[in-house]
């Protein structure tokens, strides 16, 4: 006689693969997904950074007739840029997953606060007077930003 099935038992696995263990899942832990998110965004954000530098100081399509600015004084400031666009993109409710209704919300989302970052940037460039940040670059960095996040 054969013994009945226990219901906690876990199915057979497939052959070469292992059963996964419920506390690996991704859909067990809801803030694993929002975190990776916010790390991809963090790594798309600064190479939208790195290539508004080059196609505004390197590239040799604009001119530069104050010098190449140093890329630590920039990447300094990146920093800041990062922080400020993620939460930017955090009050519009990008890393909401159950807000998120599909592509064109996502666009959306996007957009709006692209533009937000574009203004918020500008000020700040505005009234921080210590190093000048160039106007091609920020305008730049947010239509990288916003193609990339795409």
């Amino acid at each position: 006689m054969k013994p009945a099935p226990s219901k906690l038992a876990l199915p057979a696995a497939r052959a070469g693969s292992a059963p996964m263990p419920s506390q690996l899942r991704l859909r067990d832990t809801p803030l694993v997904l929002p975190a990776i998110l916010l790390l991809v965004d963090l790594l798309v954000l600064e190479c939208a950074f790195l290539s508004a530098y080059w196609v505004r100081f390197l590239s040799g399509w604009f001119a530069v007739p104050k010098g190449v600015p140093d890329l630590r004084i920039y990447l300094l400031g990146s920093l800041g840029v990062l922080v400020a666009y993620v939460g930017i993109l955090y009050m519009h409710g990008m890393y909401d997953l159950r807000r998120r209704q599909g592509l064109a919300d996502d666009l959306s989302g996007i957009v709006r606060s692209t533009l937000e970052a574009l203004v918020v940037l500008a000020a700040a460039a505005f009234f921080y007077r210590e190093v000048s940040f160039s106007r091609t670059f920020l305008v730049g960095f947010c239509a990288c930003s916003a193609t990339f996040l795409l």
